[in-house]
């Protein structure tokens, strides 16, 4: 999939969701000397992606030069593969005239998406499965209080779980035993996931001390 960032439009705020770039993925900004930096994590985000990443300077100031840079771009992308994913991430209403050209002439729905961040390109582009469930999920509104509760509740096994298994083979897999406790919401499921995880002589002992400990289930 190409994202093609009209980065001098949206700037930082258009990078939500770099966190979801994957290797097959190209990212491209088109910028000028009025926007030449860029958040260090989000540059970090992207080089564990291992995406292809291209960047674009603006040679000559002229106006909406960038833009026709842009829209020359989605057409060589697609002068190429025709069946390519594109995203253009920009707030720029004008890009509606080159969605308004393509659409007609790809074979698949939504397959050239104009949008505010990366993240809204995952969720409209056509196509994305796993991965838009995912950004779904990231950018969902969830009630205050509830995540207050997960949280403190993790917290407290954070912490029994800890003075538990400190000091013992499994201290390493602290984290992994909380994350456990926290998915398991009967005795008998957080027996077979300690089972399937540490096998069957460390998973016993780790179930038996997690119960003993009266910290989950």
């Amino acid at each position: 999939m190409y994202f093609l960032i009209d980065y001098e439009n949206v700037n930082y705020a258009g990078l939500e969701g770099t966190e979801f770039l994957e290797k097959g993925d190209t990212v491209s900004f088109f910028y000028s000397d009025k926007c030449e930096k860029i958040i260090n994590y989000r540059m970090k985000e992207i080089e564990k992606s291992e995406c292809n990443f291209e960047i674009c300077k603006l040679k000559n100031t002229r106006k909406n030069g960038l833009d026709f840079y842009i829209a020359s771009k989605v057409g060589e992308i697609f002068a190429l593969n025709p069946d390519e994913k594109v995203a253009i991430i920009s707030g720029d209403n004008g890009f509606q005239a080159v969605i308004d050209y393509w659409r007609p002439r790809l074979a698949v729905q939504n397959q050239l998406v104009k949008c505010k961040t990366i993240a809204k390109a995952i969720i409209c582009i056509n196509g994305e499965g796993v991965r838009k469930s995912l950004v779904n999920e990231s950018l969902a509104i969830v009630d205050l209080e509830t995540k207050f509760a997960v949280y403190e509740e993790r917290k407290r096994i954070v912490e029994v779980v800890t003075s538990v298994f400190t000091g013992t083979e499994q201290e390493p897999f602290i984290e992994q035993i909380v994350d456990m406790v926290m998915l398991s919401d009967k005795p008998r499921i957080l027996y077979l996931t300690s089972l399937k995880s540490f096998g069957k002589k460390n998973g016993t002992e780790v179930y038996r001390k997690v119960k003993g400990a009266k910290v989950g289930v």
